[in-house]
């Protein structure tokens, strides 16, 4: 599995191994532009590079992994250390929170 439940062959994945973000911690800083703006390259079928987008329901995954992230931090006493929440980070608390902020996601992709 790769970065943050996305598989090593995907977009994201891919696009997030090109800016050289392979520690959770990369991400923290990044913004929604950048995370709109996610792209790869790619060769084709005859050897030719290609930039690629990522898709949107894959930023829109990756930013909502972000939203949790802040969230949980938020709950933090003082500048307590981060890496123990992206260790904490489980598909069912996750879709938990998923669920939980649908309604209130005001940036849709």
């Amino acid at each position: 599995m790769g970065v943050l439940g996305f598989n090593a062959d995907s977009p994201v994945h891919k696009a997030l191994s090109e800016l050289a973000c392979t520690e959770a911690s990369d991400l923290e800083s990044m913004e929604r532009h950048e995370i709109m703006d996610l792209d790869y390259i790619e060769k084709d079928e005859h050897g030719n590079f290609e930039l690629k987008k990522v898709p949107n329901e894959d930023k829109e995954r990756l930013f909502q992994v972000l939203l949790w992230h802040d969230r949980e931090v938020s709950q933090l006493p003082g500048l307590a250390e981060t890496a123990s929440v992206w260790q904490s980070l489980t598909r069912e608390s996750f879709e938990e929170f998923r669920h939980e902020s649908r309604s209130t996601l005001s940036h849709r992709f």
